[in-house]
């Protein structure tokens, strides 16, 4: 029973040592492949034409000689690994700082590999050093010395550095020597990293040594914070702790993080986004229709917008959240929503309207892993206009608006027209054959109501042979409120010699002729008699 645990034991520990082989031997390539495979699948093609510049800043100076053994026996399988093309700057430095040296530089082919695999064994040693070289430890001058190399390698496009040191500042001919960075020498390294490394992606790396944080020339921390700060190129410290063991760890670390690297920089190399456009049209009831001019990359195909706001807070934004959608289209027109003042009526926009833009990619965890942040393009637009704010559209408000002055104009005529319409008007008798009995009698203008009498016991203006009869004329108001509705005169007969003994009564229209027919006569011989009423203005 004994046997077969330690057999189990043993065959679990052998299959963890392969699995562990296994990804220690796991090539750069196929690292990223496991670990970003989309990232890596899009931009493969790049990362085979993105040779990297590897700058590696060591100080030599005797402080030093005790990681001498150390460091050159971890940078040979370092150098091995290194893919064809990508370029190599070791920087020997201490009282000076030295560049291209042919023994420790070169564009890696097999025959520079090979070279500096065999060279890198004198990095400490180097007998053309000239004396005292080995005395001091000048940091300005190694961060100068950095600068200038890329300067004069600008066609790469990755640049990753390495800069080992105890980071203690000894400058030859200071007094004293040892001596924290001078502002003049921040300016001046910051100007030269920043200018160096401007548009082209760095890594800068700090190997930190066990060493005395309180010498007064420690000077990692100035270096961290005001040479290479974190919105420029940035540094990024690891520490040893053992540097016996640690300092080969992360070179085969860093072997791994190669390609990790190149690919970092190829996305950065792409993670930009043209200036987005935005054009609005704001009508008078707060209505937004937009048109979105941007252009889709290759890292960022799509876009959707997310959210619209205003920068102050007198209005309210509603957005229409139904057209916030996903879009490959370079041009979007879109309908985003309604302005709002938070009163009722007319109200001045003196805003900004911001448009909250995303750029959603299946990838968002691929690029968070590597740190990569995906820009903000947020986009705004001003603008100055007024609005109206109501239950209703303005062009409805406007409509009933008008509509209701207009009947509140036709109530008042409407009464001036019932208060000032009398009776007047033109009458005509004709016999039974239709003969014109007299002249037109001409009515002057009377009041509301009048009595006209006809027949031979009548008004003279109104004698007509063989008739007696009498009529009222009455005028009859129209209701105000249905403006369209016209007063008129209601005539009725109060006193009439009428065979057939019935009342007569009928209604005068003020714009049209009425004729009245009656049936009147003396003894008992009947005529008939027409009497036509024409109302003049």
């Amino acid at each position: 029973m004994v046997k077969q645990s330690i057999c189990k034991v043993v065959f679990a520990s052998l299959l963890i040592f392969s699995s562990f082989l296994n990804i220690c031997a796991q090539s750069p390539l196929a690292y990223l492949e496991q670990s970003y495979p989309q990232l890596t699948e899009m931009f493969r093609e790049e990362l085979s034409k993105y040779p990297a510049h590897y700058i590696f800043a060591v100080d030599v100076s005797g402080t030093m000689n005790q990681y001498s053994g150390t460091v050159t026996s971890s940078l040979i399988p370092f150098f091995q690994a290194l893919p064809n093309n990508d370029r190599v700057d070791m920087i020997p430095f201490g009282t000076e700082a030295i560049t291209n040296m042919l023994s420790y530089c070169g564009v890696i082919e097999p025959q520079v590999r090979t070279a500096l695999c065999q060279n890198i064994s004198n990095l400490y040693t180097d007998p053309s050093y000239q004396q005292g070289f080995k005395s001091f430890t000048d940091i300005p001058k190694a961060v100068q010395a950095i600068a200038k190399v890329i300067q004069n390698n600008r066609e790469y496009k990755v640049n990753v550095i390495v800069i080992l040191t105890d980071f203690r500042n000894d400058v030859k001919g200071d007094s004293p020597s040892e001596h924290k960075l001078s502002k003049k020498d921040i300016d001046n390294m910051n100007a030269a990293i920043g200018a160096a490394t401007n548009n082209v992606y760095t890594r800068s790396i700090a190997l930190e040594l066990p060493v005395d944080k309180s010498k007064p020339g420690y000077c990692l921390p100035q270096l961290k914070n005001e040479v290479f700060p974190q919105e420029g190129t940035g540094m990024e410290i690891v520490p040893l702790t053992n540097p016996g063991v640690m300092i080969g760890q992360w070179f085969e670390q860093l072997k791994r993080d190669i390609m990790v690297t190149k690919l970092k920089a190829v996305i950065e190399n792409a993670n930009r986004l043209n200036p987005i456009r935005l054009n609005t049209d704001i009508d008078i009831d707060g209505n937004v229709e937009a048109k979105v001019h941007w252009t889709p990359s290759k890292l960022y195909p799509t876009m959707k917008i997310d959210s619209t706001y205003m920068d102050g807070d007198d209005f309210v934004f509603h957005n229409n959240k139904e057209n916030f959608t996903h879009t490959r289209d370079s041009v979007l027109e879109l309908d985003l929503g309604q302005i709002k003042n938070k009163s009722v009526g007319f109200s001045h926009l003196e805003d900004s309207i911001n448009l909250g833009l995303d750029l959603p990619t299946p990838y968002d965890n691929e690029l968070a892993s590597l740190g990569i942040k995906k820009p903000l393009p947020n986009t705004k637009q001003s603008t100055d206009k007024w609005l109206f704010t109501f239950c209703m559209p303005f062009w409805l408000t406007l409509t009933l608006l008008i509509l209701f002055i207009l009947y509140i104009i036709g109530v008042i005529r409407a009464i001036s027209r019932n208060n000032s319409l009398c009776f007047k008007g033109n009458i005509t008798f004709y016999d039974a054959e239709g003969n014109q009995l007299d002249d037109i009698v001409r009515l002057p203008k009377q009041a509301p109501s009048t009595v006209l009498v006809i027949g031979s016991g009548g008004s003279p203006r109104c004698k007509v042979d063989d008739a007696e009869w009498q009529m009222v004329v009455e005028k009859k108001k129209s209701n105000p409120f249905l403006v369209f509705t016209k007063p008129y005169f209601e005539w009725r007969a109060t006193r009439k010699y009428v065979a057939s003994g019935k009342a007569m009564s009928g209604k005068l229209n003020y714009d049209d002729s009425t004729s009245v027919r009656v049936k009147c006569g003396i003894s008992r011989s009947e005529q008939t008699h027409s009497v036509k009423i024409q109302m003049v203005k």
